[in-house]
């Protein structure tokens, strides 16, 4: 005979992961998905390696669904009751950095300031990624190693497009007149390559 408890309490799990990542996805996409993002976006002096914008909101539902799977299965085989609370707490500020990204650089285009905001969603999900792998078994983690390489992807373009920005800014400010010199921001081509 089955147990219908097991059954109501993963239903709800379940449920509950979907409605997470729902509200999760909702709010990113809105923030991507607006005229302004859109504006800024096409505005930016990108690399030429820069995915086009639609392909943003397609990898992140994928994104979002690895997410909600990846929690859902670390919940349902977590070795210790103890874990469950920081399991949660990682998920939930894991995805309160994802969703925080876009207003960040879009809407206030406070490009440095996005870029250290991901790189700590990178650290965040790897540490996640980590946690899963050793508090659970192994789906978890494996579940997580796109959500790591995207936004791995998503750190050094973010990198890029800031120094990119603040080296056109630096030169636009620049007098025309020879003899006066100003100190700029130092193109980074060395360091990131279009």
């Amino acid at each position: 005979m089955p147990d219908f408890d097991a059954i109501v309490s993963d239903a709800e799990l379940a449920i509950y992961c979907i409605f997470a990542a729902a509200s999760f996805l909702g709010i990113a996409a809105g923030s991507v998905s607006g005229k302004t993002s859109r504006d800024v976006y096409a505005k930016l002096n990108k690399p030429s390696w820069a995915p086009p914008p639609w392909v943003y909101g397609l990898v992140w539902i994928i994104l979002y669904i690895l997410i909600g799977l990846s929690f859902w299965t670390a919940r349902r085989t977590v070795v210790t009751v103890a874990s469950i609370p920081w399991t949660t707490a990682l998920f939930w500020i894991t995805n309160s950095f994802f969703a925080g990204w876009p207003r960040i650089f879009f809407h206030h285009r406070m490009y440095g300031t996005a870029a250290f905001q991901i790189v700590v969603s990178f650290l965040l999900v790897v540490g996640a990624a980590i946690a899963a792998g050793v508090e659970t078994y192994w789906l978890p983690a494996v579940l997580l190693i796109p959500v790591c390489l995207w936004v791995l992807f998503a750190a050094v373009l973010n990198i890029v497009i800031w120094r990119r920005q603040a080296t056109a800014s630096a030169s636009a400010s620049r007098p025309q007149s020879g003899a006066q010199t100003t100190i700029g921001v130092a193109p980074a081509s060395f360091l990131f390559p279009s």
